[in-house]
């Protein structure tokens, strides 16, 4: 990790590269003095804040590393996983792989700092779907489906009415009269696929699963819905706490709803083929010994390159369990090959006399490192340490392939110290595993922290989560506020994020949290994943008290928060909260809260109220470390990985709903999926923070 222009990385000092380089070269020791070569070498083993920092060092090194050669050989060592990443290898001749450092490092430190750089309304839904920078959303009838990184001036549209009128007369509801479509939910939009649960009322609840990547050739368009758009539709026997999860093939669909032998209820799947539209199990799958039933608290699922995993922190459903140790259960299995009765394996957790859980804070869930691809079991708790008075919130994770290494039936790998229980019943089953100290970059914990120490109850903490690969406690929490001239208070959303960050292994940083003398000695290939170094942590609040309440009014609209329902992703918080509108739609203001710097679109305000506008890069290049900041000038309106801007107009233009800027997509409204005009822009409700 570089840090300030001083190296602050595993790969070796700043000092090295200096001294060293300087020997075998012959000159002075400075860094600019290194030819190109050497500098490639060196950058293409940095991380992302490693590498902005080390450009920054001097103009010369700053010059060097705007080499778009060097800047995708660092992004592969160093990124291969993110979204981003993977766009711009797949487009290498439309992608600027500076500015995509560039824009990793600018949302990172926002995220990191609490510091977004604007907050909008995208639209009013009563459902909606983020993930993989895909926004997915049902409105005035229409499913929409707008790609963050992408043409961000046009969605994705097909009318679920006509959708479900055509799959009606086509399917198993094939009826003389044409059954009303009562409710809709978006359950998964993702691989250009996207799963919604159709509810028809008396005839029943449907899976409906339709390719976005299908579109109708102008010339030949009619009433007919083209089967290439539908790859799956079939009735669902239950709908309790219904889940889906897939990949570009593969589907699956489970609900809490088989009765197990102790009488609780249990997770049913299936898997279905979606090239085949054939289901793959031959009956369905019930989950045995996998307990709990809330999705991100209890038990999480997800499909992961090939495989479907399943996991939950519960033990048992009721029998007395006299464990010293509580551990996960898990299951996997391949998608095309699933198990009827999967293997259960057994994972560990923790001890008991660690201190009691507060459960209302659990959050249980799979995240993707995406330094190494692996798969992660990411679980935030909240703990009375060792019985302790005071309740402390951290986040414990797992990498999957190692944990899966572990054998706890293996009685070897009990501790011979730990206590023991006589047996209460058959039913109880003591086990228990070495203990092992948790390693810094597998746990962040709240314990000693910087900055705004304000703690909120769980009641005014709406949503809650922690992201492993930005290091960060990210919070959506509420306050009551009475302004100026009201007696009535209003409710107030903040963002409340606690974060760290990495630090060099050799960096004398009082504010460290490990000691510098137990790893200075260590070389640059001696240190492995998870004994790296990371600073205190530091709480931040977001907006302050006294930010305008042109700000408030898009976090928090009419100052009623109700049910809030969010969604992190890697461009920002997108969630849905505030009064219904729309009269029997019951629709609610989608609010995105942007860290990512090249979100932004004509109309939107600074504020001071005047418009912002499109920053125009002048070569290309980033700004040099010395440079002055521009002011809030400018907004960030770029295309794909920021690869293009362009110039906002002089006043805001509102678009109405009868016209569209994209001419071709004008001629398209009677597809089945057909594009229009992004519906944030007629809803030109946005400000730039910066």
């Amino acid at each position: 990790m570089i840090e300030g222009g001083r190296s602050n990385s595993c790969p070796g000092s700043y000092e090295r590269i200096q001294v060293g380089s300087a020997k075998l070269m012959g000159m002075r020791a400075s860094l600019d003095q290194l030819p190109f070569d050497i500098i490639h070498q060196i950058a293409r083993l940095l991380d992302v804040r490693s590498y902005v920092h080390l450009s920054r060092a001097c103009h010369a090194t700053a010059k060097q590393l705007q080499d778009e050669s060097t800047a995708k050989a660092s992004l592969k060592s160093s990124h291969p996983y993110t979204r981003w990443t993977e766009v711009a290898f797949q487009q290498p001749h439309k992608t600027m792989f500076r500015q995509v450092i560039d824009r990793l490092y600018n949302t990172e430190i926002a995220l990191q700092a609490c510091s977004p750089y604007s907050v909008s309304v995208l639209a009013y839904t009563t459902t909606f779907s983020y993930q993989q920078g895909i926004v997915c959303y049902a409105t005035n009838g229409d499913i929409r489906m707008l790609n963050l990184n992408g043409n961000r001036r046009v969605e994705k549209v097909f009318s679920s009415e006509a959708f479900g009128c055509k799959l009606v007369c086509s399917g198993p509801l094939s009826t003389a009269s044409k059954p009303v479509l009562e409710s809709l939910e978006i359950l998964s939009c993702s691989y250009n696929l996207v799963a919604l649960r159709c509810g028809y009322g008396t005839a029943g609840d449907y899976l409906a699963v339709v390719s976005s990547s299908s579109t109708t050739d102008t010339e030949t368009m009619d009433d007919s819905l083209g089967h290439d758009s539908i790859c799956l539709y079939i009735s669902l026997r239950s709908t309790e706490k219904i889940f889906v999860r897939h990949d570009s093939r593969y589907l699956v669909y489970g609900t809490n709803s088989a009765r197990g032998y102790h009488g609780h209820y249990e997770w049913l799947l299936d898997v279905w083929d979606l090239q085949m539209s054939k289901l793959v199990n031959k009956e369905p799958i019930q989950l045995h010994d996998i307990c709990g039933s809330d999705i991100g608290s209890t038990v999480c699922f997800v499909v992961f390159n090939g495989y479907f995993y399943g996991l939950s922190n519960q033990t048992s459903a009721d029998c007395e369990n006299v464990d010293w140790t509580s551990y996960y259960s898990l299951i996997y299995f391949p998608l095309p090959r699933p198990d009827l009765k999967p293997k259960v394996h057994t994972i560990y957790r923790r001890y008991h006399g660690d201190g009691p859980i507060h459960d209302a804070w659990t959050k249980l869930e799979f995240q993707v490192d995406r330094q190494t691809g692996e798969l992660l079991v990411v679980e935030c708790r909240k703990e009375w340490i060792n019985g302790g008075s005071h309740a402390v919130r951290a986040c414990y994770t797992q990498a999957l392939r190692s944990a899966c290494d572990q054998d706890l039936e293996d009685p070897s790998g009990c501790s011979e110290d730990a206590p023991s229980l006589t047996l209460v019943n058959k039913d109880s089953d003591p086990r228990s595993v070495k203990s092992e100290p948790g390693l810094a970059k597998y746990l962040h914990s709240e314990s000693n922290i910087t900055g705004d120490k304000r703690e909120y109850i769980r009641t005014k903490t709406k949503w809650n989560s922690h992201d492993f690969n930005s290091q960060s406690f990210v919070d959506l929490v509420s306050e009551d506020h009475i302004f100026k001239g009201e007696w009535r208070p209003r409710q107030q959303l903040k963002i409340r994020v606690v974060s760290r960050h990495q630090i060099s292994p050799l960096s004398r940083d009082p504010e460290c949290t490990n000691d510098v003398s137990q790893m200075a000695h260590l070389g640059v290939n001696d240190i492995v994943s998870g004994q790296e170094r990371y600073s205190i942590s530091h709480c931040t609040v977001w907006p302050p008290n006294d930010t305008p309440s042109a700000i408030h009014n898009i976090l928090c609209p009419e100052g009623k928060l109700g049910e809030l329902n969010a969604t992190q992703g890697d461009e920002g918080l997108i969630y849905m909260a505030g009064p219904q509108i729309g009269g029997s739609r019951k629709e609610k203001p989608l609010v995105f809260v942007s860290f990512d710097p090249t979100f932004g679109f004509e109309g939107m305000r600074r504020l001071d109220g005047n418009l912002a506008r499109a920053k125009q890069p002048a070569d290309g290049h980033a700004r040099s470390p010395k440079r002055k900041r521009s002011s809030s000038k400018y907004v960030g309106e770029k295309r794909q990985s920021g690869l293009s801007t362009t110039p906002a107009r002089k006043s805001p233009t509102l678009v109405q709903s009868s016209t569209y800027s994209d001419s071709a997509s004008s001629s398209r409204s009677s597809h089945f999926i057909h594009e229009r005009e992004a519906m944030y822009l007629r809803i030109c409700r946005g400000i730039w923070l910066r």
